[in-house]
């Protein structure tokens, strides 16, 4: 996918999980404060090959 799509398109995506789903399952007790930290670094460290490199510094979830 183009990067500018992404960016058009998608971009928001990564950060209304991270307000809605990830936030509401803490709240809930669902989601453990040290996985959700852990996931975030697994994901940063040994990100899926669709995610580009270039790509994962401008996620803010990940910031």
């Amino acid at each position: 996918m183009d990067k500018r799509r992404w960016t058009r398109e998608y971009s928001h995506i990564p950060r209304l999980i991270d307000h809605y789903i990830v936030a509401e399952g803490m709240r809930r007790g669902i989601f453990k404060p040290s996985a959700v930290k852990a996931a975030r670094e697994r994901a940063r460290t040994l990100p899926h090959p669709f995610w580009s490199v270039d790509l994962i510094d401008s996620l803010e979830v990940f910031v």
